[in-house]
């Protein structure tokens, strides 16, 4: 199931984040990031550019630790006719930060390795074209903490009956990708009594046109458990975040209804 490196091993290490493939799906299994907003991690060195454009020129590129059979190409994305956005999975903002602006900028460029990327329509994809993303959850869920530092491991949830959307492969060849439906996120934070851990699973709807792909108008943001998530993604979480699950809580209630998200209801 696990994309092995050209070296050895499954694991893909990168500046503040880390990720392990599927080799069959070519999409990142699950990811593994640091996420801060101190100030002085965020903005390490006066009169430096720390704007989206002054960073990096957002090229997207391969891992050359890893081979490109197991790596959906910048090809199909920018050749889809404008299916899909280039959606990260860990997201940019989330690692441009470090002790050092070349450390930053680092975190901020890894971001950019095609492992890092998923097919996502744009309304999904972009936190300008909506209220509910990703983004939002994070940042409800750092209003929350006893500290500005979180953990948030994502990825997509890979299910047999995606759709397959018939895309632009390398050098003319053409590449069969299925599409995920479904995106996950657990985040966990440190709070006065301890850890707090909270299970989101975003939904994209997929139109049935051949090229097109269209999200609602109100796309799903649900809270879930974290053994359900364990269940469809087939990620086990330590028992330390499982045990710190915020589902049935107040505090868990709130910042579900706070990021314009619901309580999905718990398996029986």
């Amino acid at each position: 199931m696990l994309a092995p490196l050209k070296a050895g091993g499954t694991q893909l290490d990168y500046q503040n984040f880390s990720l392990k493939m599927h080799a069959k799906r070519r999409l990142a299994l699950f990811t593994a990031s640091n996420v801060t907003e101190e100030s002085n991690l965020r903005e390490p060195e006066k009169g430096r550019n720390y704007s989206r454009g002054g960073l990096f020129s957002e090229r997207w590129f391969p891992d050359l630790r890893l081979d490109d059979k197991y790596q959906i190409p910048d090809v199909f994305y920018t050749q889809d006719q404008g299916a899909f956005d280039k959606g990260h999975i860990v997201r940019r903002d989330d690692v441009a930060w470090g002790s050092t602006f070349e450390l930053l900028l680092r975190g901020n460029v890894c971001s950019f390795h095609v492992t890092n990327c998923s097919p996502q329509v744009e309304g999904y994809n972009r936190s300008d074209s909506g209220e509910k993303n990703w983004g939002d959850l994070e940042n409800h869920v750092l209003s929350e903490a006893a500290s500005e530092r979180l953990c948030v491991f994502a990825g997509p949830v890979l299910a047999d009956d995606d759709r397959t959307f018939a895309g632009k492969g390398p050098k003319g060849t053409s590449l069969r990708a299925p599409v995920p439906r479904r995106f996950w996120k657990v985040i966990v934070a440190r709070v006065t009594d301890g850890l707090a851990s909270y299970g989101f699973v975003l939904e994209q709807d997929l139109s049935d046109t051949e090229l097109e792909f269209a999200v609602s108008d109100e796309f799903i943001g649900a809270m879930y458990p974290l053994t359900e998530i364990s269940e469809m993604t087939g990620v086990s979480f330590d028992k330390s975040i499982v045990d710190a699950d915020q589902y049935e809580t107040v505090r868990g209630g709130e910042i579900a209804m706070r990021a314009g998200s619901r309580r999905r209801k718990k398996k029986a």
